[in-house]
């Protein structure tokens, strides 16, 4: 009834309000023609990969996050490893971003208030979940050294490893003020929970005064920087580019393209129930195309492990890679944007 009452006033601007929607509308019916969807792996013709042994079996290796809601940490460790010549922590990345929030008030409020919004979205009831990739890359570099996967892996030591740690410290918090813990008691407690990884007496002690004093975040970052045991000690100055895809299919369907072609990785934010009977955002990888069944697939790294279980059918799932494809009308309709480091 207001559409027809507009049409009164202004029939004009209701005949272009149709073309707009039907543009919009006949967008998603679109699809990337085979002539632009040559067959592409980034990991092959990227020469920082390609010519690495490490990275190349790092980006064709399954990466597992668990229930610990650092995606953007691991797309953005990913961005930076294939620009720095070495895979990147992703455990590292997210303690140096949530670093940061918790110093930050602006964006601590608006993680509360997600946090708020929707409580069965988070693992963690103090541990900050999300974040952007842009500000975690700006965060990795400003930090002036990162560590490396191997130097500080988040899944290769011992199965769910930084899971169990991460919930571990987060239940020992509150009994600490519960039980009247004593210094000497909590660095038992902390020695323990992180036994994977191996810190000095004086670095416990100092995680230990974090957990008794501060918020978690700020003890998880104190561990990361200790337990490192590989640096890169000079992070290059990397600035990221995003793209929304502001409902035309050609145009950022040619911008993924083009950075496939050129070699570049990008992460895609998405929504993932269009791809599995999951709920909420999720942030992955962009690896390679290629033509199949009439349409330009995508090759999609995620960060899920070696299990295929998640997806819905007709998902084609590499479990030994941790990828899976996806059509571009698929992409752009999960899709809000990509980002990648344009320098």
């Amino acid at each position: 009834m207001i559409m027809g009452q507009e049409t009164d006033k202004d029939p004009m601007k209701f005949l272009s309000l149709l073309i707009l929607i039907s543009l919009s509308t006949s967008a998603f019916g679109q699809q990337v023609q085979k002539s632009s969807c040559s067959p592409i792996d980034v990991r092959e013709i990227n020469p920082k990969i390609s010519g690495n042994a490490a990275l190349k079996q790092h980006f064709s290796t399954p990466r597992n996050q668990d229930s610990v809601g650092w995606c953007y940490a691991f797309t953005s460790a990913d961005l930076m490893s294939a620009e720095i010549g070495v895979p990147v922590s992703g455990l590292h990345v997210s303690s140096i971003y949530n670093r940061f929030m918790n110093k930050t008030k602006q964006y601590r409020d608006e993680i509360e208030s997600d946090r708020k919004a929707n409580p069965n979205n988070y693992t963690f009831s103090e541990v900050y979940e999300t974040g952007r990739v842009q500000l975690a890359v700006n965060q990795a570099v400003e930090n002036g050294w990162l560590c490396t996967e191997r130097g500080l892996p988040f899944d290769k030591k011992q199965p769910n490893q930084i899971h169990d740690m991460v919930k571990a410290l987060e239940e020992l918090k509150p009994n600490i003020i519960m039980n009247q813990m004593d210094r000497n008691t909590v660095c038992r407690e902390i020695t323990n929970i992180v036994s994977p990884f191996s810190l000095m007496a004086g670095e416990i002690n100092e995680m230990a005064e974090s957990l008794m004093k501060e918020n978690l975040n700020q003890t998880l970052s104190l561990f990361a920087d200790k337990a490192c045991s590989e640096q890169i000690k000079q992070v290059p100055k990397m600035q990221t580019k995003i793209v929304f895809k502001d409902n035309d299919l050609e145009k950022f369907m040619k911008e993924v393209n083009f950075n496939i072609a050129k070699g570049r990785l990008q992460t895609v934010d998405y929504e993932v129930d269009a791809f599995t009977d999951f709920r909420g955002f999720h942030s992955s990888i962009i690896v390679g195309r290629r033509w199949n069944n009439g349409r330009c697939e995508y090759n999609i790294r995620n960060s899920w492990g070696k299990s295929c279980g998640a997806y819905k059918p007709g998902i084609e799932c590499n479990k030994e890679q941790g990828t899976f494809w996806v059509s571009d009308e698929d992409l752009f309709k999960a899709s809000s944007n990509i980002r990648y480091i344009s320098n």
